[in-house]
């Protein structure tokens, strides 16, 4: 019963705890000007990704690094076939040539992982270990696909799809919400 307890509260923080970190950071970059576009690509993206990373890491770090290639595998496999699944059973959706061209290559370059996970198939290796290298190499593809981020967003994608609204707070209540929120991201992950 503690246990169900525990879990249930953990993702309740981690829920807030993303909640709050995205909403504090996006307010921060639009005080500076960013545009909406970037802020979605950027910020918006990597606080719904921020419960995995720190899942992940809390994993590693305890013994259990495993389940970061698990998180990782079941998040790409969940929001590929169950989100857009389940969207397009409501409403279909229109996928436009630069998402044929562009956006799906880059998902596919999440392959990269395969291959470096595969020591033993792929280089007789003794154990499939994702090395220091390995992680260097996945830095290295993130970075190529940030610079493609910035670059869609700097070549007028600003016009794409319908700008969210982003909530402007003061900056004291963003530096609380984005420390609130890493606060809630680690204690809920733990």
């Amino acid at each position: 019963m503690l246990d169900t307890l525990l879990l249930i509260g953990g993702l309740a923080l981690i829920l807030l705890g993303a909640n709050g970190l995205t909403d504090g950071s996006a307010a921060v970059a639009k005080r500076f000007r960013i545009s909406d576009l970037v802020i979605g690509l950027t910020i918006v993206a990597f606080g719904t990704s921020a419960p995995e990373l720190v899942i992940s890491v809390l994993s590693a770090l305890n013994g259990s690094a495993e389940m970061a290639i698990g998180n990782v595998v079941g998040s790409n496999t969940f929001n590929a076939l169950m989100i857009i699944g389940c969207t397009a059973v409501v409403l279909p959706i229109k996928v436009g040539e630069g998402t044929m061209s562009k956006e799906i290559p880059l998902v596919i370059l999440s392959l990269v992982l395969f291959f470096c996970a595969n020591d033993v198939m792929l280089d007789q290796g003794n154990e499939n270990i994702i090395g220091r290298i390995d992680g260097l190499i996945l830095l290295a593809f993130f970075l190529i696909f940030l610079r493609y981020t910035f670059a869609i967003a700097r070549n007028g994608g600003e016009e794409v799809g319908e700008e969210q609204k982003i909530k402007e707070m003061p900056v004291w209540k963003s530096v609380l919400f984005i420390v609130g929120g890493l606060a809630g991201l680690i204690f809920g992950g733990q």
